[in-house]
């Protein structure tokens, strides 16, 4: 191994060093003594001392800390060196520490409390989430990935602890891992699969650049135009009417359309309100009974139902929305069920944060859209194609992104008096 660059027993010794003079200074367990030394103050203050982002992760609570974070250490940190080399290793390693700084300090600046933060997990975190990346994105051993799964469950398990930072945790996997939109990018990616397309949407002039798009790529493509506006239930029975007519069998439904809203629910416009629940449920729901039966009689078919991660935890601001995205779930996951053995597959997905015109649609008048972090973003053409991916592998659900799946990850076996408790310190 090459020793011109800071690897990770370069680390481990570095912080046993710390960990000697935390010995010496009788700091060990100390709150007191490790702010001194340079710890990050728990509550969220630095006072200039930006020192102590370069100091609090090679120290050290107590014997097992210690030694717990050393081995994780030592064990992970090769196998990133391994795949990557051990330049990289390193900056993965010391971006996740500052990034796992900056949550910490945000957190503690928003919820303060007495006490110190220490250790090097953050960087420990953000070293299991770039082996994980790089391990699919290679194709690496399956058993493997298991295990680091299991170590990140664990982890993320013990977080969870008195005294023990999950803020830390998380900004560091963050600093590792450093509809309209979507239902295009789908359209484009089943171009040189499939031999007919049926494009719906309320846009002419839309469905028109697409379907001449989508020519350019496939000219063999039988393709049909449909301007429905979902929100009308009557047009709805009009589309279906024209399929029954013309004999058209779907093989494939992607319910992708969706309206969202941004905003306090006593101030929402009725008739937005309305309009959601048509589209994101009522018109997904009437597709979806319409054509399901021909899937059932041929013995083959799937059915991908575009929902929101949203939908896995009640939203302030976006109350209406989530819960219909919640439907979407749960209609999905029990669909899924009640066709097992019929040859009819359905698949959910779930994507976070995606550069689409969603955002400026949802947004009220005369406000802005809703951004979240730029690293939460997925491209909607990895987005689509995870999507495709997962109805071809028959996966019931499929979240793309590996920021948005630990995040959903936690926020599924969060405990809903957390959520309540989070939602009121907030407020």
């Amino acid at each position: 191994m090459s020793r011109d660059v800071f690897t990770s027993v370069d680390m481990t010794l570095a912080i046993a060093i710390g960990f000697g003079i935390e010995i010496g200074t009788n700091s060990v367990g100390s709150d007191d003594a490790l702010l001194k030394l340079g710890a990050l103050p728990d509550n969220g203050q630095l006072h200039g001392e930006v020192w102590r982002i370069a100091i609090y992760s090679f120290l050290h609570f107590n014997w097992v800390h210690l030694l717990l974070n050393v081995g994780l250490l030592l064990w992970i940190g090769r196998i990133v060196e391994r795949q990557v080399g051990t330049g990289r290793g390193a900056l993965i390693y010391f971006v996740s520490v500052l990034c796992s700084a900056a949550v910490i300090l945000l957190v503690h600046n928003w919820h303060p409390k007495e006490g110190a933060t220490v250790g090097a997990s953050g960087g420990i975190f953000g070293l299991l989430g770039a082996t994980l990346i790089i391990s699919y994105r290679q194709n690496g051993d399956d058993r493997l990935r298991r295990l680091l799964w299991v170590v990140l469950v664990v982890g993320f398990g013990v977080s969870l602890l008195p005294d023990i930072s999950m803020a830390g945790h998380i900004g560091g996997i963050i600093g590792g891992v450093a509809s309209a939109g979507i239902g295009r990018e789908l359209a484009r990616q089943l171009a040189n699969r499939a031999r007919t397309l049926i494009l719906v949407a309320r846009r002419e002039e839309r469905l028109n650049e697409l379907r001449d798009e989508l020519r350019n790529l496939n000219a063999q493509l039988n393709m049909h135009v449909r301007v429905v506006d979902l929100c009308r239930k009557s047009e709805i029975n009009e589309l279906i009417d024209w399929l029954n007519q013309n004999k058209v069998d779907i093989d494939f439904l992607i319910n992708n359309a969706g309206l969202g809203d941004y905003g306090p629910f006593a101030s929402s416009p009725p008739h937005r309100n309305d309009e959601m629940l048509q589209v994101n449920i009522v018109a997904l729901t009437t597709l979806t009974r319409a054509l399901l039966p021909q899937m059932i009689a041929r013995k083959r078919g799937a059915i991908l139902n575009v929902s929101s991660s949203a939908g896995f935890l009640p939203i302030p601001g976006m109350s209406v929305y989530s819960a219909s995205k919640a439907y979407v779930n749960s209609f999905s996951a029990a669909l899924r069920a009640e066709l097992r053995g019929t040859g009819v597959s359905v698949s959910g997905l779930c994507p976070g944060p995606v550069h689409t015109e969603f955002g400026d649609v949802a947004k009220r008048p005369g406000g802005e859209p809703e951004r979240a972090p730029e690293f939460i973003y997925v491209s909607v053409e990895k987005t689509a194609r995870d999507a495709l991916a997962a109805v071809e592998s028959d996966r019931p659900l499929v979240i793309p992104g590996l920021a948005m799946k630990l995040g959903m990850f936690l926020v599924r076996i969060t405990p809903m008096s957390i959520l309540r408790l989070a939602w009121r310190l907030k407020t």
